[in-house]
């Protein structure tokens, strides 16, 4: 287990919820104005299907965006999809890890599984993936980062850790979300994980990389505007993710 972050409907379990002393007096707040926090609701970006946005629309999967609300977020790493399997068993009470008894976790019910995604961290993995479900984009799919003429943008010695790459892929089968895919297509899915210092911090980044404000001033088509109009987003969260110390149930053992 290498990360745990909180959503604001973790915070909103302590006394007092968000606007109690605890959370007033002990959640990071934002330099720039004192008076939010670090930690703020996700919101649809200017490029997400929304009734936000009326008149974004994309150019296959026309999805509103959904604003997840999960209290805590659990992130773990291995090289074997196995050892991961395993792990996420014994947390849900298998009392098992590899083959042998070992005590899980004692939840009492405090904690509900809803949910587990896969991350992918090998070049080639959505062909891979695309490949053995026969879907119908499998011959568009590339084993590198390509530029529009076709050629490789990084080769693979220049790709960051050699072969991994810093994305997610959720997988639908037992266990896994089903796809928000329409008409319950199989195809891979990615989650991006990003960690910022704040959620305005990344609502400005968010809104600066759809570029409409600039899309508008020098009067760019909407095909000519970047990926945006490739690019579906179902679900966002925005998670604060504690220091080490603190990581187990924040704030409650100043309760």
């Amino acid at each position: 287990m290498t990360f745990v972050g909180y959503g604001l409907s973790y915070f909103d379990r302590l006394p007092g919820g968000r606007a109690g002393s605890l959370v007033a007096r002990y959640m990071p707040r934002l330099a720039s104005d004192a008076s939010r926090y670090v930690l703020e609701e996700a919101q649809p970006s200017p490029t997400d299907v929304s009734p936000d946005n009326p008149g974004i629309t994309k150019l296959r999967y026309n999805l509103d965006v959904r604003i997840e609300r999960s209290d805590i977020l659990f992130t773990l790493r291995s090289d074997n999809s196995g050892t991961l399997s395993d792990v996420l068993a014994w947390f849900a009470g298998s009392k098992k890890l590899r083959g042998h008894a070992v005590a899980s976790p004692a939840w009492g019910g405090l904690i509900r599984f809803t949910s587990s995604r896969h991350m992918f961290v090998q070049m080639g993995l959505p062909k891979a993936v695309a490949r053995r479900r026969r879907t119908h984009r499998a011959g568009h799919r590339h084993d590198r980062p390509r530029a529009p003429d076709g050629s490789p943008l990084l080769p693979p010695a220049q790709l960051p850790g050699g072969r991994r790459h810093a994305c997610y892929i959720r997988m639908d089968g037992p266990g896994f979300d089903a796809m928000d895919v329409p008409g319950g297509g199989r195809l891979p899915k990615l989650q991006f994980t990003i960690f910022v210092p704040s959620s305005e911090f990344f609502r400005t980044l968010r809104t600066s990389q759809a570029s409409l404000d600039l899309q508008d001033k020098y009067g760019v088509s909407v095909e000519d505007n970047g990926i945006e109009r490739f690019l579906t987003a179902t679900r966002r969260q925005n998670f604060l993710v504690p220091p080490r110390r603190h990581c187990a149930f924040p704030l409650t053992e100043l309760a």
